[in-house]
């Protein structure tokens, strides 16, 4: 969300709970002060409707941090966990 100059204007009419913040805003964010702007914007408004934000692309711990600071709900990407090429996650105690 929010690499398109209308991404706002279309939230508007979108029926969605969640909100997916671009990975170029989040890349080099800790040092980046307009990408910092945009993304606490992107949150703000989605904060006003009740939508929540996930961050993509997470590198490194000072991204992390900015984005923690300006109020995230979830994050993916590299610093969190790397991709793996099996699921090592057991399912099995999950099953009611």
């Amino acid at each position: 969300f929010g690499a398109s100059p209308n991404s706002f204007q279309l939230l508007k009419h979108l029926p969605v709970n969640f909100l997916k913040i671009d990975g170029s805003f989040i890349h080099n964010l800790a040092s980046d002060s307009d990408n910092q702007a945009m993304v606490k914007s992107i949150l703000d408004t989605a904060s006003s409707m009740n939508k929540q934000c996930i961050a993509e692309y997470v590198q490194d711990a000072h991204s992390l941090a900015v984005l923690w600071q300006s109020g995230i709900d979830y994050i993916q990407g590299n610093f969190l966990q790397e991709p793996s090429e099996a699921l090592t996650y057991d399912f099995s105690g999950e099953i009611a």
